[in-house]
């Protein structure tokens, strides 16, 4: 998927074969079925994108705005990617930031265009290979742990800018990226992994006349509210 986490975890993927891998040649592509990536990203924050919370915050009161998943979420915090990690590769890359009263932080630009191209271009830096209109549809494993030159998984592929409009393709290792697409959850059942129930999280107003100038949405950020 085409998604942040889906392109981010591409660039980190490339980054890391460049780093630390002996291949001299090992293809990192992201599937965006859409003809646009990141799409989510352009519309969060009102069009600002929210990027990340206040870093100076302890790490428990970070958390606890997490109602489910926090449990999850300390260690990847701790261990693997902090607060300070976020802030470090979006600023070395150009990204200013600026923190809201609130504990939300945007792009100093308000653009949440900032984040998209900042994200894309360290994509392309890494050598990522990004192919939109082209939807996985299902992902097959076919090798045993170790993978061999054919690869362990076996992706199909439709293609809306390929003369066949059907493809197969091997690969040695996934990612899922897929969000809440019902498609994604059904191709990590199939791969033997055990699904937790989603539930509604965020969502989206459609209020253009209400967030343009004059309008009552108008740099509005947030205002409390209590669930009666």
């Amino acid at each position: 998927g085409g998604g942040a986490s889906g392109m981010f975890a591409a660039t980190a993927a490339a980054d890391a074969i460049q780093k630390y891998s002996a291949l001299t040649e090992c293809d990192v592509i992201v599937f965006e079925g859409t003809s646009k990536t990141m799409s989510k990203v352009r519309i969060s924050g009102g069009g600002r994108c929210n990027v990340m919370h206040d870093k100076t915050k302890p790490l428990p009161q970070i958390l606890s705005s997490y109602p489910r998943g926090h449990k999850e979420l300390r260690g990847l915090y701790t261990k693997r990617f902090t607060p300070d990690d976020a802030y470090d590769w979006f600023t070395s890359r150009g990204v200013q930031l600026k923190t809201e009263s609130d504990g939300r932080m945007f792009p100093t630009t308000d653009n949440s265009q900032t984040i998209i191209d900042t994200i894309t271009n360290a994509a392309l830096r890494a050598g990522v290979e990004i192919r939109t209109k082209e939807k996985v549809n299902s992902v097959h494993l076919i090798g045993e742990s170790g993978g061999g030159e054919n690869g362990r998984f076996l992706v199909n592929i439709s293609s809306k800018t390929q003369q066949q409009s059907a493809m197969e393709e091997r690969f040695d290792a996934i990612i899922l990226a897929t969000g809440s697409f019902p498609l994604g959850h059904e191709i990590a059942r199939s791969l033997g992994h055990t699904i937790v129930k989603p539930v509604p999280s965020l969502f989206t107003f459609d209020a253009k006349e209400l967030v343009n100038d004059g309008g009552s949405f108008n740099g509005l950020a947030g205002e409390p509210v209590r669930q009666k």
